[in-house]
């Protein structure tokens, strides 16, 4: 769209069968506002995919043989790994330590080379596009500002899920429904809005900063949006007034 989209505009790119869009549109760039720099940021996985595996921390779905084992790959000039090695390159600084290709944001300009480069790699390499990314975020990191996203700041990767880790269990039959309560506080917990209890305060890092944001957290809780509001007595952020 040459002419409708800026080189630095904000794009997501997705998978197109299996990725669920839950929140506000302003509250995922404002999670990834949060990332210094404008990164292209990826998510990441609990799995070392497509690489054979060694340790149990690379995952427990390994598929087996989705890239020989004694395949090697030239990263740079002075570095040549060999697939079984790949699980152990990135260091860990989250549970969500792999790369996953299904889900990536960044400027316009960024996420179109990174894709590019991926691209190249999976024509010239004998690797999928999973594997090829890889490779780009080991080769390209610096230079194209890429972050994996390791804690789960702006996409989860459901891949290995176990019962306990949200706080409210995805695809049960009431997940999309209000949850009851009362409070004066609206906050993004898990997935899902929630109410915290009487003149208590969300914990940190899940406050509703924006009015768009307090407003989609209102629809959601099933509570009448009144208003923006700057006075005596204002509460912090987002609020419910429990006064009808």
């Amino acid at each position: 769209s040459v002419g409708r989209v800026a080189p630095d505009d904000l794009m997501v790119f997705a998978d197109g069968h299996d990725v669920l869009l839950q929140r506000p549109l302003a509250e995922l760039v404002a999670a990834y506002e949060r990332w210094p720099g404008s990164p292209f940021l990826i998510s990441g996985e609990k799995n070392c995919w497509p690489w054979p595996h060694s340790h149990e921390s690379h995952g427990k779905w390994d598929p087996g043989m989705a890239v020989p084992p004694n395949a090697t790959f030239q990263v740079h000039k002075w570095l040549q790994l060999s697939a079984i090695e790949f699980c152990r390159a990135i260091p860990e600084k989250g549970p969500y330590r792999y790369p996953n290709i299904g889900l990536s944001m960044g400027p316009v300009s960024r996420v179109l080379e990174v894709l590019r480069r991926n691209n190249r790699i999976v024509l010239d390499e004998d690797v999928n596009d999973q594997g090829a990314m890889w490779l780009v975020i080991l080769r390209h990191a610096v230079e194209l500002n890429i972050e994996i996203d390791q804690r789960a700041e702006v996409f989860l990767n459901m891949l290995q899920y176990e019962a306990g880790e949200l706080e409210r269990e995805p695809c049960a039959e009431d997940y999309f429904a209000p949850r009851p309560g009362a409070a004066p506080a609206a906050g993004a917990e898990g997935g899902g809005y929630t109410l915290t209890g009487h003149q208590e305060y969300c914990r940190p890092g899940a406050d509703l900063t924006t009015e768009a944001a307090c407003a989609a957290a209102a629809a959601g809780l099933g509570l009448a949006w009144a208003g923006a509001f700057v006075g005596p007595g204002d509460h912090r952020h987002c609020l419910h007034a429990d006064d009808a």
